[in-house]
């Protein structure tokens, strides 16, 4: 997977993605400070604004330079069982 500049594509909307933020403001105390190098999952929502995914931060557009896909999650052995066939209460095959 590699990152994607925000000038060349940006991701479908509200497609949980990898977001890097080179830097944000970050208030502390009375004052503000930046913070640099910031990697978080979020959003971006119809309104062209990135949100994480609970909505508990919210970010302007110009925020995020680059962005990539999550992988997929690791299989587990466990998942690459045989599932049983789904039945109903009556043993009849779903």
């Amino acid at each position: 997977m590699t990152w994607t500049s925000v000038k060349d594509r940006l991701p479908e909307k509200d497609r949980i993605i990898l977001a890097y933020l080179p830097y944000i403001y970050k208030k502390v105390d009375l004052t503000l400070e930046k913070e640099y190098n910031i990697i978080c999952i979020l959003y971006l929502n119809y309104c062209g604004r990135w949100n994480s995914k609970d909505n508990s931060l919210s970010y302007d557009s110009d925020s995020v330079s680059h962005w990539m896909l999550l992988p997929d999650p690791p299989k587990s052995q466990e998942h690459l069982k045989k599932q049983p066939t789904p039945r109903t209460e009556a043993g009849q095959k779903v």
